[in-house]
């Protein structure tokens, strides 16, 4: 291989693996569009979580042998999941009660909550950079929630801040306590435990709860199956390596910027500037934690 073409790969490598980040932040980020839509036509926000995490495991749970061969390691994963599971209950919810924007934002939260998990388990104070990522989440938090929000529907807001302390705690379990598993079994595992939840929920309600009332209700939750689930999923997994964890990471917060702008044109809700300084302080934030030794804790994985 000439000199030429040594430089030209690895660039190559470079511009495939952001593209490939910005598939997986566009799908992540229009889960409050099709969300949004199946509701309107006869799915519940249970059955949302059905389609977007209970049907994607029929794709990965085929690599599910390969995690269980580490059995320790699997069941972490697959326990972290479960509580994930429950908890993305408030963010389907959320969408149904309360403005993209604030469940949204809320969401990205999660970076907060994984430097706190893994201070815990490191037992130690974090970086200062860390800490100053962490303090700028908390003000975009106060930013936000302006206190009719929280006044309007306290449980829905509540309740839409248990996601980002489950993805938070995720993060930290794929980042550091599942090393014996490659990413295929990593992802086998870390949805195994959200797709018990989701085939619990369609027992209990039965399952109505994400059979479409109309072919446009079909068609959103073929989206979120597609677009917001297998296809930014595999996206992540093949472009993450190829990025590096804080290209990944930076590029990875695209996402918040595809749901705000979904929210304020596709779906019509009102630009609050409280909303955008809120988002300009987690933008701050990840780029502060996007360090080599923490990045992976705050990549979006969902």
């Amino acid at each position: 291989m000439s000199g030429a073409q040594a430089v030209a790969a690895p660039r190559r490598s470079l511009v495939i693996g952001i593209a490939l980040m910005v598939l997986a932040a566009t799908g992540f980020g229009l889960i409050p569009v099709f969300a949004r839509a199946a509701y309107a036509h006869g799915i519940t926000p249970e059955g949302a979580l059905v389609w977007r995490f209970g049907l994607p495991v029929v794709f990965f749970v085929w690599f599910l042998p390969r995690a269980l061969a580490n059995p320790r390691q699997a069941l972490e994963a697959i326990a972290v999941s479960l509580f994930l599971g429950v908890s993305m209950i408030g963010y389907f919810q959320g969408f149904a009660k309360l403005d993209v924007a604030v469940v949204v934002l809320i969401f990205f939260m999660h970076p907060f909550f994984a430097i706190l998990f893994a201070s815990l388990l490191a037992r130690r104070l974090p970086p200062r950079r860390e800490l100053i990522a962490a303090g700028l989440i908390v003000l975009a938090a106060v930013t936000i929630l302006e206190p009719s929000r929280i006044a309007g529907d306290p449980y829905a807001i509540a309740f839409a801040f248990m996601p980002p302390v489950a993805y938070g705690l995720l993060l930290v379990v794929l980042a550091e306590r599942l090393g014996g598993l490659d990413p295929m079994a990593r992802a086998a595992a870390s949805y195994t435990g959200i797709a018990l939840v989701a085939a619990a929920l369609a027992l209990w309600h039965g399952i109505d709860i994400a059979v479409p009332a109309s072919t446009t209700g079909w068609l959103a939750g073929l989206g979120l199956f597609t677009v917001c689930g297998i296809a930014p999923q595999l996206a992540l997994m093949n472009g993450a390596p190829r990025l590096g964890p804080e290209r990944t990471a930076i590029v990875g917060t695209l996402e918040l910027v595809v749901a705000l702008a979904a929210g304020w044109t596709l779906l019509a809700e009102p630009v609050h500037l409280r909303e955008i300084a809120g988002a300009a302080l987690v933008f701050i934030a990840v780029a502060l934690a996007a360090s080599p030794k923490r990045v992976a804790r705050v990549t979006p994985a969902v």
